[in-house]
């Protein structure tokens, strides 16, 4: 009987590497197609379209994952707008669909196609091409600018030894709230509210880890009821109505840790770029 193959669309690298290993000539066509579960005629194919293939592969004129080879209908619209793309995210600027779109329609006005409409399915034909995902911004790694932290942080850095240079960055922590997943067998997993009651935390280190100062802790009560009877903390505590950083907690903290700074001669603090760190 007949072999029936299921439809099946492979992606760029796929062919790239099925290709090699025909040039590599150590299996045979059949042996090659077998491997890859595909129809001999498949890989032929592949074979005929090998210069396309690995001109793509080479110059990532597609994401690797992509399956088809399929070009705009005006290429050079695209070809300006991934560029400005690619350098917009080199210098950590934020692009959304919308930016992209807008962004596309004047590259295209500019380039002289008075009939070019970039609508959603074209940007996300774009994305797909290109392998562009969208993601939510987390972290603060790029709140200062990669060229600055390149040239000028640098060079201020190399005035000191690792044991000057500390680091100060504040973060929520949710102390009542449970894990979001469990164990199981055979019940049926059922959950409630989850808890949002929160405090902020300043931890501070050099970068060597030798120097640490307690940390710092931010409540919402000034006089919680679970330090009746406490003399001491092994932390620092401070409270507001929200239980958050603010420039005139920040001051006041690393003021009253000036004078120990200056005895030990550490006199780097580096901070994120957030207006709750006023200078101090």
């Amino acid at each position: 009987s007949v072999q029936k193959w299921k439809l099946k669309v492979h992606n760029i690298e796929t062919k790239f590497l099925a290709l090699q290993e025909v040039a590599k000539a150590q299996k045979t066509k059949s042996k090659i197609a077998k491997d890859l579960d595909i129809p001999s005629n498949t890989l032929s194919t592949w074979i005929k379209n090998g210069d396309g293939i690995k001109l793509a592969y080479e110059n990532q004129i597609f994401g690797l994952v992509r399956k088809r080879m399929r070009t705009a209908k005006h290429p050079d619209v695209e070809e300006a707008l991934f560029l400005w793309f690619k350098n917009a995210r080199a210098q950590d600027v934020p692009v959304s669909g919308p930016i992209l779109q807008i962004k596309a329609e004047k590259l295209a006005t500019g380039l002289g196609h008075t009939d070019f409409k970039c609508s959603n399915g074209w940007l996300d034909r774009f994305k797909e091409r290109h392998s562009i995902t969208f993601h939510a911004i987390c972290g603060e790694a790029n709140s200062v600018k990669q060229v600055w932290r390149g040239t000028t942080l640098l060079r201020v850095l190399q005035q000191y030894s690792p044991e000057n240079v500390y680091n100060a960055d504040e973060s929520s922590l949710f102390y009542r709230l449970l894990p979001h997943v469990t164990c199981l067998k055979g019940e049926t997993c059922n959950g409630g509210k989850r808890s949002k009651d929160r405090i902020s935390i300043l931890p501070f280190a050099n970068m060597t880890g030798s120097g640490k100062l307690p940390m710092l802790v931010i409540g919402k009560s000034t006089k919680p009821r679970c330090f009746k009877g406490v003399k001491s903390l092994p932390t620092e505590y401070t409270a507001n109505r929200n239980a958050w950083m603010t420039s005139d907690i920040f001051s006041n903290w690393i003021k009253k840790h000036d004078k120990k700074f200056k005895r030990q001669k550490c006199k780097v603090a580096i901070c994120s770029r957030c207006l709750a760190h006023a200078p101090a």
